[in-house]
């Protein structure tokens, strides 16, 4: 009976006893969901991997079976919990890694023996995981038409790889490698950033969003300098942009001619001076 409550407070199971009766089938418990995702186990994250199946295995009380603080028992009623401990921990690895991973721990004979396999997999290359996620994080640069908001969302999923591999950076490095993949373009606001020397680097963070918007907002409005003039005529509108360089008549209003006045720069309708009459023969 206790192996039983065991299985379903521990790892979730379905009860193995074909007399028990199926309470359960009609309205299952909410502790029988997960409720919780996890990314699987990969080249690069062991760490953070590590840490939050450490915490899953305490929560659900199987720890002492994985890490080996507890033994395999003699005695046949603790075996028989001991067993079942072992196999729901040991679902829990193989449904937290990849199928060719699971192919190679699935033949292992305990929970204890599948982590210690893992540690010693991915434990000795930490300098090698170190200097690649390094790498990645250093070479990540913003292209010029990249939106700031993928940039950073990606910038800061690398410094988090590099961070939970247990290389440590400083903050003040932090800042000057991410102001260093900033493009060229931003060349006037990491110069204003250097000098001005953030606290922290969320503070950072927040000012390159707040130069983004301040961006955005200037290339909407149009330019004060230049405005846009239409010139109707019966046919056809031309636009013209009256310009400091020509608003006395430049090359661009060299396509516009007066008929009336014979004189370039405005139309035959927008001539100011007196129609010109043709002169006709008196008749006799």
């Amino acid at each position: 009976m206790n192996s039983s409550t065991n299985r379903q407070s521990n790892c979730n199971l379905p009860s193995a006893d074909p007399d028990s009766p199926p309470q359960n089938m009609a309205q299952p418990s909410t502790s029988s969901i997960r409720k919780y995702t996890m990314e699987k186990l990969t080249d690069t994250n062991y760490r953070i991997w590590r840490t939050r199946m450490e915490l899953l295995f305490q929560y659900n009380k199987l720890w002492d079976v994985t890490s080996g603080k507890e033994k395999k028992p003699t005695d046949v009623l603790a075996l028989d919990e001991w067993q079942e401990k072992d196999l729901c921990a040991k679902m829990e690895i193989l449904m937290h890694v990849s199928d060719g991973t699971g192919e190679t721990l699935r033949k292992m004979e305990s929970s204890n023996k599948m982590w210690e396999h893992l540690q010693n997999m991915y434990e000795p290359t930490n300098d090698a995981q170190q200097a690649h996620t390094l790498q990645a994080l250093v070479n990540h640069k913003m292209a010029d038409e990249q939106p700031i908001v993928e940039f950073l969302a990606t910038w800061q999923k690398k410094l988090d790889d590099v961070l939970t591999s247990g290389l440590e950076i400083a903050p003040k490095l932090q800042k000057i490698l991410l102001l260093g993949a900033l493009p060229s373009s931003w060349a006037t606001f990491r110069t204003t950033q250097n000098s001005t020397n953030c606290a922290t680097v969320a503070d950072l963070l927040a000012n390159i969003r707040q130069e983004e918007t301040m961006r955005l907002q200037r290339s909407s409005e149009p330019c004060s300098s230049t405005a846009m003039v239409a010139y109707k005529t019966n046919r056809f509108v031309k636009r013209v942009y009256k310009t400091p360089s020509n608003k006395f008549g430049g090359s661009r209003f060299n396509n516009l001619y007066c008929k009336n006045c014979k004189r370039g720069g405005h139309s035959t309708q927008e001539c100011y001076s007196k129609p010109k009459q043709s002169y006709r023969r008196p008749q006799p």
